[in-house]
């Protein structure tokens, strides 16, 4: 607790207590005045900044990415290549004649890789 805090504190429990003598045989004597705060010290010198630390790790950002492809028939594709991924922007540009979503399909062989 600051002294500030402690002094509120204590005008509190003197008024508490001033009304209680009051009460009691209605004589208290004069609450005196507290002595005024001292000068402001002298500024301290200027600090400076803390050293750097070690490099850090170099970061890695992955991301699974499935794609689907359409084809007539049960021939197995070849698998895709190329696409990619803008982790900032979350964006996937899958490889072409590949979808990231499933198409809707009736008829044929949906593949994913």
């Amino acid at each position: 607790m600051t002294d500030e805090e402690l002094l509120k504190v204590a005008d509190l429990v003197y008024a508490k207590l001033e009304d209680k003598f009051h009460a009691l045989d209605g004589v208290v004597g004069a609450r005196g005045r507290r002595g005024e705060d001292g000068k402001q010290g002298e500024r301290g010198l200027p600090g400076r900044d803390a050293d750097r630390g070690p490099a850090g790790q170099d970061g890695y950002s992955t991301r699974i990415v499935i794609v689907y492809k359409l084809t007539e028939d049960d021939a197995t594709p070849a698998p895709p290549t190329g696409g990619s991924w803008d982790f900032m922007t979350n964006k996937v540009t899958p490889p072409e004649g590949w979808t990231e979503a499933a198409p809707n399909h009736e008829t044929g062989y949906l593949w994913q890789s």
